[in-house]
């Protein structure tokens, strides 16, 4: 074979791996959060009213809430896999140390969202708890209290 075909060959063969290492580098491989989770993706749970099922989070905005750093205005939701007893109009919650929020609830009834009325102190350690006996559907109650530890973002100046 001629050189300069080889060459040419050679050249387009450079062309496709660099445009797939582009394509590669800039869209990725794994999702972003995969890449947070050391790149294991976390399986999909699904909500399940499955009566032999006992209460439990299926999901946190933000993501993987116990043991993030959140920004100090951050909402803050929890999902469960039941739904939150209705004729609870305050479901309920503590957190250390207090913060006053707002609490409402996502239509279904399965998400509670936590609005902070004033700003988290950043740089601060939080723990928010559910207390065993919060009611749900189907006559489910929180079994035992499930605790949620997350800091808020640190300040430290301009």
């Amino acid at each position: 074979m001629n050189k300069s075909v080889l060459n040419k060959v050679l050249i387009g063969g450079v062309i496709v791996l660099g445009v797939l290492l582009i394509g590669v580098f800039k869209n990725g491989i794994y999702s972003k959060e995969q890449v947070k989770n050391g790149g294991a993706s976390k399986p999909k749970v699904e909500a399940s009213n499955n009566d032999s099922e006992k209460v439990q989070i299926v999901t946190t905005k933000p993501v993987n809430l116990k043991s993030s750093i959140i920004s100090a205005n951050q909402v803050i939701e929890v999902t469960f896999n039941y739904n939150i007893d209705e004729t609870s109009q305050k479901f309920k919650y503590v957190i250390e140390p207090d913060v006053e929020l707002t609490q409402t609830f996502s239509p279904d009834r399965k998400t509670i969202i936590l609005t902070p009325k004033k700003a988290f102190p950043p740089g601060q350690g939080f723990t928010l708890r559910f207390p065993a006996g919060n009611k749900f559907g189907g006559g489910k109650a929180l079994e035992e209290d499930i605790n949620i530890g997350f800091k808020t973002v640190r300040y430290e100046g301009v």
